[in-house]
């Protein structure tokens, strides 16, 4: 994989760790002078980040993820000690294309429960 590069953009912040993202959510912000959902981006989150919210806070911010490697902290992985390669049981996902994932609306799932209610009562006796 590639990492397209933009002349034009800049480093906004870079994190290791959870916190150090939700720092990073909330000094973009702040720069933009965008409030934000605090519970979400307090200094100790009283609720975690979900997949949707991180698309939400991605788009907010105008914000994308790079995966840079670290080269120390992957070496302090390879010396641990319980550390033992795996044997390479990759996926063809060049033949296949990448995995695709689905993303539930509230209607789709408003109507997967009414269908479910729906096969649940057919099955109840008449009492």
């Amino acid at each position: 994989m590639t990492v397209a590069t933009d002349p034009n953009a800049r480093v906004v912040a870079t994190a290791g760790n959870y916190l150090q993202l939700i720092a990073g959510f909330r000094a973009r912000l702040a720069e933009l002078e965008i409030s934000y959902a605090t519970k979400l981006l307090a200094e100790e989150p009283e609720r975690h980040m979900g997949a949707m919210a991180f698309d939400a806070m991605l788009g907010a911010t105008g914000l994308k993820i790079a995966l840079i490697e670290d080269p120390e902290r992957l070496e302090k992985v390879r010396r641990h000690r319980d550390f033992t390669p795996r044997k390479s049981r990759m996926r063809a996902t060049v033949k296949h294309g990448p995995d695709v994932v689905q993303r539930r609306t509230r209607e789709d799932m408003r109507q997967m429960g009414l269908e479910g209610g729906r096969a649940r009562a057919a099955k109840l006796s008449p009492e």
